[in-house]
């Protein structure tokens, strides 16, 4: 049995765009590539499995590189440190020029800070990082994949809505300007599936925590200006009013 923690994905299919949830953040060991669980309404596609690990590769291998800078932090910052004592020692005593201070410390800390962003480079090239992602690489191609009832109910309840009410009357439903007939969702989600949903919605997209807020905010008064701001947000910047709907039932 495998001693590496358990990481599960959510995969949401719907109308116009497949949404992969990013499972909670652990406090264990980031460097530690665990194994994966893809959750899913169904059995996936091949083109939705391919999108899917890309996805998930995608986000780990960006905590897997913060991870490691992170733990080289300490070193860089001393190695920079050391260079930009011994470089500014360099141009005050041993290369009497009449250099002013000013320039001396300019010139000092403009090769810390090259010495720095390049040993901060260099992460990205070799050593640890490469290894932990390929590490990451194999690990997904055994990914395990698994049905999940509560992803099918919130599929099925996101098609009732999208194919009976459009953005912009959704806009005016949660701005309390103009109410529409929208239904419930009547199932009762997996809590770890509702804390995924909470982390999509507070940590990944903010602005659907932020609208959230906004539209409890109103305390049920109609709100022309919200309206206007939602219909824009989703023209301009893909916000996903269904999907905020969803958030404002189980969230």
């Amino acid at each position: 049995m495998s001693s590496r923690p358990l990481c599960e994905y959510y995969f949401l299919r719907l109308p116009c765009t497949d949404v992969l949830l990013p499972p909670l953040r652990s406090e264990g060991d980031r460097l530690l590539v665990p194994d994966f669980v893809l959750r899913s309404s169904a059995y996936m596609s091949d083109e939705s499995r391919k999108e899917a690990r890309a996805g998930i590769y995608e986000d780990c291998r960006i905590r897997i590189l913060h991870a490691v800078q992170d733990r080289y932090y300490i070193p860089r910052l001393i190695v920079s440190a050391l260079v930009f004592l011994v470089s500014y020692l360099f141009f005050s005593l041993v290369l009497r020029n009449g250099i002013p201070m000013v320039d001396e410390l300019a010139i000092s800390i403009a090769v810390c800070a090259l010495v720095y962003v390049r040993m901060r480079r260099s992460v990205l090239s070799k050593g640890l990082y490469v290894d932990l992602c390929g590490q990451l690489q194999n690990t997904l191609s055994s990914l395990v994949e698994t049905e999940d009832a509560g992803l099918s109910a919130i599929e099925a309840w996101y098609g009732r809505v999208s194919s009976s009410i459009d953005m912009p009357a959704m806009a005016d439903h949660l701005a309390n300007v103009e109410k529409a007939d929208v239904p419930s969702l009547d199932a009762e989600l997996p809590p770890g599936l509702v804390e995924v949903l909470k982390v999509y919605a507070t940590s990944v997209h903010r602005e659907y925590s932020s609208y959230l807020r906004h539209i409890r905010r109103s305390a049920g008064r109609a709100d022309a200006r919200l309206a206007s701001l939602l219909r824009q947000s989703s023209v301009s910047d893909g916000l996903d009013l269904y999907l905020l709907c969803l958030f404002g039932q189980i969230l």
